[in-house]
Order: structure tokens, then sequence, then C-alpha cells
């Protein structure tokens, strides 16, 4: 969870999307990519402690 920001829901058993869906007209590009930095961290950490 990003702290009221953003957040990752599942699509199902074994499925997860990322759906990005912009509603402050004064998001930056430096804004979306943080989203998609931390959005990494987090996948990679899930994937070293799932393995």
């Amino acid at each position: 969870m990003g702290a009221g920001r953003w957040f990752v829901v599942g699509a199902g058993p074994g499925r997860v999307r990322l759906k990005l869906t912009l509603l402050n007209p004064h998001t930056t590009p430096e804004d979306v990519a943080g989203l998609l930095g931390e959005v990494t961290r987090v996948g990679r950490e899930a994937w070293h402690t799932l393995r």
C-alpha cells in the first residue's frame, strides 16, 4: 500500500494487474516514475520472499 497514494489489487487466483488511474491534474511525470519505482521495489521484494 502506498500510504493512500496508490494500491495494487488482485485480479483472480494467481493473477495481479497494475492499473494506473490519474485523478489529480497536478500529477507530474516524476510522480509516475516514483510510483513505478516503488511498485518495482515491492515486486522484487515479494519475488525474493516467495522463492
